[in-house]
């Protein structure tokens, strides 16, 4: 995976020419609905059904054990037919062999214990796996993607250092089985664990035992062996951490507690240095919050702590570029081919119209419209190369006539040119819809890093691109065919070591 840090966002809406930046930051979200507060929560993200799922914690009316799912944009609480008990600091992972969130552990009414349980996004079940870890809270879990296996390491067996452990296992999806590397980090409880894809190892901070930890591990899947970076977090106990592939391709460590403070710092992970990217993040200070990525929405989501008011959701913002280009009939004109390839403009609704059969004939296909990224003022080239590149658009399908032929068959293509001139095309995006009947209009989404189709053209440059063109066809029979376009977004995350080619647009936007 590449290494990516800011995201680029093509906006082509009604509204003033603008070219933004925004920063890295915290973001708190506002859902209709959320779950109570809560501390010493978990969290994983559910892969298979594309929601984060949250289990158990603590508030002032005791121990939890609801099951919540957040879809990006609302949380929704489950109700199953079975469930673990009410409990806090438990930890679970995602095992994307088997398509299941995992449980394990966690402090009960009842004291610690070693129940495994898995979610399948119906319901819960409890596992008698032929071995397990002993019984124990405040340990952490992680998925090893490269190994497919999830990593439980340490925790506390009862309250007290003495009960401390330094013990990692793995699961295979129906049993535990103890590994014995040649080092161990030390015992703790209350660290994190998080998996960094770009290295393929496990990584290890911080925790407690007689005292507090800032000490980093990687486990390769044999063996731990500790990291001595040159800049490190402080020590602390109860912080998150979670892997970023598309905004950094780093471990992310957020907030934490230590000796009488709760801390509000965020790091990132390199695989060989710490480096502190939010000194001051504009989410409070805080421990025992959970954290995990969510993969369709590109995005880190954190919950709860202990210092909260109330339920709270935050995501991880990654620095933003935006252009905004005006689809008025002026900037039209003004601009001349920069929004090519239309045959007339409906000022009315703000969009553009191709006569499919103009200058073709019906069963040939035709290309427009087409936007100029050059011609618009936004050059000399766009920079498409990060690893998850999602396009956006608005588009109807207008049927003359006499046309025979259904409206759902409408096919539109995407095709990107690049600063040579070489073309490479997304698969068929509208007329995979359901397409409602003309005037309603239809919002296609396509994510460049899983259309199989793309790319296709051999040579093709993604950090050159200067136009995007849509792509389409007159179906045979009598009647013309028309497609109108409107709202066209593209966002892009970008490498770190390529966000120097921004900066002629971003002093043309000062």
């Amino acid at each position: 995976m590449r290494c990516l840090i800011c995201s680029l966002l093509i906006f082509l809406a009604l509204g003033k020419n603008l070219w933004a930046a925004q920063g890295l930051a915290w973001v708190e979200k506002t859902p209709a609905d959320t779950p109570p507060v809560r501390s010493g929560h978990a969290m994983a993200y559910d892969a298979a059904r594309n929601q984060m799922v949250l289990f158990g914690g603590y508030n002032e009316t005791g121990r939890l054990g609801d099951t919540w799912v957040w879809d990006g944009t609302n949380w929704t609480q489950k109700n199953p037919k079975n469930s673990p008990s009410a409990r806090d600091y438990t930890a679970m992972a995602y095992d994307a062999a088997h398509g299941q969130v995992v449980l394990f552990g966690g402090s009960t009414q009842d004291g610690t214990n070693s129940e495994t349980w898995t979610w399948n996004g119906t319901d819960w079940t409890l596992h008698s796996p032929a071995k397990s870890p002993s019984e124990r809270s405040d340990h952490a879990m992680v998925y090893d993607t490269a190994r497919n296996q999830t990593v439980l390491y340490g925790g506390r067996e009862f309250y007290g250092p003495d009960f401390d452990c330094n013990d990692t296992w793995v699961w295979d999806g129906t049993n535990w089985t103890q590994k014995s590397p040649a080092i161990s980090p030390p015992k703790r409880c209350c660290h994190a664990l998080a998996f960094d894809a770009t290295r393929s190892q496990t990584v290890l901070f911080g925790g407690a035992h007689n005292d507090w930890l800032a000490d980093t591990w990687v486990w390769d899947g044999t063996n731990w062996m500790q990291k001595t970076p040159a800049i490190s977090p402080s020590k602390r106990d109860y912080h998150s951490m979670a892997f970023d592939p598309a905004g950094q391709g780093q471990v992310v460590l957020f907030s934490g507690y230590m000796p009488g403070v709760d801390i509000a710092d965020t790091w990132f992970w390199d695989g060989m240095n710490w480096a502190e990217k939010i000194p001051a993040p504009n989410s409070y200070a805080s421990h025992s919050k959970a954290m995990a990525y969510d993969i369709a929405r590109g995005q880190i989501v954190m919950f709860g702590g202990w210092q909260s008011s109330v339920g709270d959701t935050w995501i991880l913002q990654l620095p933003s570029f935006t252009i905004s280009l005006s689809l008025s009939q002026q900037v039209n004109i003004g601009l001349g081919d920069a929004i090519s390839g239309y045959s007339s403009f409906i000022q009315s609704e703000s969009c553009v119209r191709k006569n499919l059969t103009e200058g073709n004939g019906a069963g040939t296909w035709f290309y427009g419209p087409t936007i100029d990224f050059v011609k618009a003022g936004y050059g000399p080239t766009i920079d498409l190369s990060g690893n998850k590149t999602v396009i956006e658009y608005t588009a109807r399908y207008f049927q003359g006539n006499g046309n025979t032929n259904p409206y759902a068959d409408a096919p539109i293509i995407l095709q990107l040119l690049d600063s040579e001139g070489r073309r490479a095309g997304l698969g068929i995006s509208y007329g995979a819809k359901p397409n409602p009947t003309y005037p309603s209009w239809v919002t296609c989404t396509d994510d460049m890093s899983s259309d199989p189709t793309w790319p296709n053209s051999p040579g093709f440059d993604l950090t050159r691109v200067v136009k995007i063109m849509f792509v389409g066809t007159d179906w045979v029979g009598t009647g013309n065919d028309f497609v109108d376009l409107k709202n066209l977004k593209i966002t892009s995350y970008i490498p770190l070591n390529k966000k120097k080619s921004f900066l002629p647009l971003l002093q043309k936007g000062e």
